[in-house]
């Protein structure tokens, strides 16, 4: 999208839009503390990472700006024994 739309060379300001939202759906189906969230998280971690050092390379380095919405999931202190069905809470 970068290179096809010729964004930062036309002298105007430019907006690309990004929703990541493979994430959220991991940490509803699995809760945020389970190893899969933890997992998918370090390698979108790498995955920015070579999106902004791509942005470096193509627009320059200061010349975007980045925000980002965050989805707050609420992390539930559960214990769950892992050969039992019965969970416990924590207070």
């Amino acid at each position: 999208a970068i290179a096809g739309e010729q964004l930062g060379q036309r002298g105007v300001p430019d907006i690309l839009s990004i929703r990541l939202s493979s994430h959220d759906y991991i940490n509803h189906s699995y809760s945020a503390e389970s190893r899969l969230s933890h997992d998918h998280l370090l390698q979108l971690d790498r995955l920015l990472q070579a999106f902004f050092a791509d942005l470096d390379k193509t627009i320059g380095k200061g010349n975007y700006v980045a925000t980002r919405v965050r989805q707050q999931i609420p992390i539930f202190p559960i214990f769950v024994h892992p050969t039992s069905t019965k969970s416990s809470t924590y207070s």
